[in-house]
């Protein structure tokens, strides 16, 4: 077999595999209700969390309300009167003391950014998105008002009265959020690049076996001594 059409073989090969590489990857594109609720949202680890925070107590001051909150939203809704003597709902009081977990960066806004990276999958896009670095407690009132605002926002919007201590509290769980979540979807992303790539080699390098040749086949063998990347031999 002439060199041309070795050097065509083993690139049409080596393309070959990084198609079946990917075919497993990518997150669902399109952000709704219903794929947050059965991708991406976990309402185990929010509850996981709930647990951690409070350490077996019932109440929790929120540094970032200055209220203190109830782990139980019933409870919450109990102290606060939330109805009257014929059950009628005659306050909303307990919504700024009943705990809810919020995600830091949200769901929505850094989906629109990852979605864009063809080396995660959804469980990978859950399972970072749920730590407990992404987490943080609010008020359910807090968390409503928020909503898909960034943090930024939040702090700076005047009607919510938030005190200094608590905007500084907000700006550190987000530079830690911020921090955590570059580096789990940098050392993932990287992690899925290595493992899919090599998974679907030995299929296709068999096929390649024909114009790989003798050399071919004791580079790749070299390779497996040294440790070395797959690509450079196969580029070789």
């Amino acid at each position: 077999m002439e060199k041309d059409e070795v050097a065509y073989e083993a690139v049409k090969n080596a393309n070959r595999m990084k198609q079946e590489a990917n075919q497993n990857l990518g997150i669902t594109q399109e952000y709704n209700a219903e794929n947050r609720q059965k991708l991406w949202d976990s309402t185990k680890a929010k509850s996981d969390y709930k647990d951690m925070v409070f350490a077996g107590k019932e109440t929790y001051l929120d540094p970032i309300s200055g209220n203190v909150l109830h782990k139980s939203q019933s409870a919450a809704q109990k102290k606060y009167h939330m109805r009257n003597a014929d059950g009628e709902i005659v306050s909303h009081k307990f919504a700024q003391h009943t705990a809810n977990t919020d995600h830091v960066n949200s769901l929505k806004a850094t989906h629109q950014n990852a979605k864009h990276n063809p080396f995660l999958t959804d469980d990978d896009f859950k399972e970072i998105m749920n730590a407990k670095e992404n987490y943080r407690i609010l008020s359910q009132k807090d968390n409503a008002s928020k909503g898909e605002k960034s943090d930024y926002a939040f702090i700076l919007d005047k009607d919510k009265n938030i005190s200094s201590s608590g905007k500084k509290k907000i700006a550190e769980q987000k530079v830690r959020s911020d921090i955590y979540l570059q580096g789990a979807f940098a050392a993932r992303t990287a992690q899925n690049v290595g493992s899919e790539f090599v998974s679907g080699a030995k299929t296709n390098l068999r096929n390649s076996a024909a114009v790989l040749g003798v050399q071919g086949l004791r580079s790749l063998a070299d390779a497996k001594k040294e440790d070395r990347d797959l690509q450079e031999v196969i580029q070789e």
